[in-house]
Order: C-alpha cells, then structure tokens, then sequence
C-alpha cells in the first residue's frame, strides 16, 4: 500500500526534524548556540510512487534534490 509506505517516510521526516530542533535546543541551553553553525543534509531523497514504484537508485529530482537545513 503506496500510502502505508508514504506515512512511514512522513513520519521519519517528523522524528528528523525532532531531533534538529532537540540539538538546537541543546545548544541554546549550553550557551554554544550563538557560536555555532548546524548544517543537516540528506544523503538522498526517495520515489514515492513518482514513476511508478518506490526507490532511491535512480537519478530523477526526488533522489537527487534533498533537504539541506543550516542554523547559525
């Protein structure tokens, strides 16, 4: 079910974006946040049934165009 595996991946870019904010809030409370750059990238991005079925091998913009988050 092309949903069921959707939400899984929803759900991982949830918790990822948990734990950013947790390192965040870790570097505030010990007075570092200020002087440090964050930087999170993917390693790669996945086909949800963008061409018919469900991967990360091929080279289209769903593998290749991934998250890059900077906080300084």
């Amino acid at each position: 079910d092309l949903q069921y595996v959707v939400d899984i991946y929803d759900n991982g870019v949830r918790e990822a974006d948990r734990e950013f904010e947790r390192v965040l809030r870790l570097l505030k409370s010990q007075k570092v946040f200020e002087n440090s750059l964050v930087i999170v990238q993917s390693e790669h991005g996945e086909s949800l049934g963008e061409r018919g079925y469900i991967a990360h091998y091929d080279i289209h913009d769903e593998s290749v165009h991934v998250p890059l988050i900077m906080s300084s």
